[in-house]
């Protein structure tokens, strides 16, 4: 039975509505109004594409969530889940569940702005968040927020399987993710754990978790990108491609275990790159004339260079593989990118098999295993009077004079992140498990 609290207002009258079955969702999605909270009970609920008729307000947002987070499964029966036109809805608490088919459990378009996807689970979806426009009109302010991205194979297609993908827009905000396994068996055989591109602006990526490779391997994996592979004129806002991204920040995200860059930029001008941890990747990759980047207090397990015009200047970053063009950064372009081939080859070997690449073996305990206990913690500080960052990867508050390179700062919050890693698609969200430096 569907039951209804009504809510008294000014503007709306507003309702809870209290849903216990597919059939109660599928119509409260069609009646839905501004202010209304669809409140699911533990079950799980097949669910058709659903497409928004209406939006809610700054005041009066419409509410799409679990009583009991987790305990609440959508079961994709079509390529798309949830396609939003209209502002002001929130999803939270759910877990999402695709096939070997499912293009997108949620695709954003149009007026989709202030959408806040929140304490999600989605699996198995090529791209499991796309944001794009529609007659020339961006989704903009969207949040993705602490959920969880995953796919338990690698996807069999030649479409983009990328978990995040937003085009266009403005100020939207990834942060507190856990995203994990995304790859395609077909076509380039490129994915990336997200991106956002398309001429979009002021881009906040932060506090995310990302391992490319967790429980399975295969294709060329990019962690965190601004730029992603570019975009076709006819879909980038304004149909201007010249830049992909303006002033985007990407700050104190971990990302591990990936085939190829764990960052990369390409015409992303502006680019604040602060406070980064990446292991066991090809590090940052800065591309095309355009691109810009200020790099500040980083540890890079990889590469850190720029090519064909691009620029970036760098301080205070602890750039673990030396060795490879980060160290020779003005050499020939052919001789720089054979070195950085070469190094990627050795990377690949390493994580096909499992092994630390040897610069994180240096200053981690088990860095592939996701436990970054530093071996000796004054190799990892450095000393600063300009505070790039306020907070570390839990949201803990930095230290002002003493700095920690990459994301943890282990003296606010000393994190071992090796459960997060090693957890299967269907274990509950973990939290960082307090680790004693002594």
């Amino acid at each position: 039975m569907l039951l209804t609290l009504l809510v008294s207002s000014t503007v709306v009258l507003a309702k809870d509505i209290f849903i216990s079955n597919a059939t109660e969702l599928e119509h409260a999605l069609r009646e839905v109004a501004p202010g209304d909270s669809l409140l699911l009970s533990p079950g799980h609920y097949p669910l058709q594409r659903t497409v928004s008729r209406i939006g809610g307000t700054q005041e009066t947002p419409i509410t799409i969530k679990a009583i009991a987070p987790g305990s609440v499964i959508i079961d994709a029966e079509n390529e798309e889940t949830f396609v939003i036109y209209h502002p002001y809805w929130i999803f939270e608490g759910l877990i999402i569940e695709g096939t070997d088919t499912t293009n997108h459990a949620f695709h954003l378009s149009l007026d989709a702005d202030y959408v806040v996807i929140r304490n999600t689970t989605i699996r198995n979806f090529h791209n499991h968040i796309k944001v794009n426009g529609k007659h020339d009109r961006f989704p903009d302010h969207i949040l993705i927020e602490k959920n969880r991205l995953t796919n338990d194979t690698v996807r069999k297609t030649a479409r983009p399987a990328s978990p995040i993908d937003i085009i266009g827009g403005t100020h939207a905000v990834i942060r507190g993710n856990l995203i994990t396994d995304f790859s395609r068996s077909e076509g380039d055989q490129i994915s990336y754990g997200l991106f956002i591109k398309g001429n979009s602006s002021f881009g906040m990526i932060e506090q995310n978790l990302v391992v490319c490779s967790a429980h399975h391997s295969g294709g060329y994996r990019i962690g965190i990108s601004l730029g992603g592979g570019g975009t076709a004129p006819s879909y980038c806002e304004n149909q201007d491609c010249s830049i992909e991204h303006r002033s985007g920040v990407i700050r104190n995200n971990i990302v591990m275990n990936c085939s190829d860059a764990g960052i990369f930029l390409k015409k992303a001008s502006g680019s604040q790159i602060l406070h980064n941890t990446l292991i066991q990747t090809s590090g940052i990759d800065i591309q095309l004339k355009g691109s810009s980047a200020t790099i500040v207090g980083n540890y890079i397990d990889g590469d850190l260079r720029a090519r064909k015009g691009a620029q970036y200047r760098q301080h205070n970053n602890l750039i673990a593989g030396k060795s490879s063009t980060a160290a020779c950064s003005q050499s020939h372009p052919l001789i720089s990118d054979l070195h950085h081939k070469a190094n990627q080859i050795v990377r690949w070997i390493t994580n096909q098999l499992g092994v630390p690449y040897p610069s994180s073996a240096l200053y981690f305990q088990s860095a592939l295993a996701g436990n970054l206990r530093p071996f000796n913690p004054q190799q990892l500080t450095f000393s600063a009077t300009e505070n790039w960052v306020s907070h570390d990867f839990s949201g803990h508050p930095r230290n002002p004079t003493k700095h920690w390179f990459g994301a943890i700062d282990f003296n606010a919050s000393p994190c071992d992140i090796s459960l997060r890693v090693a957890a299967s698609p269907q274990d509950p969200p973990i939290p960082c498990i307090p680790i004693d430096l002594e």
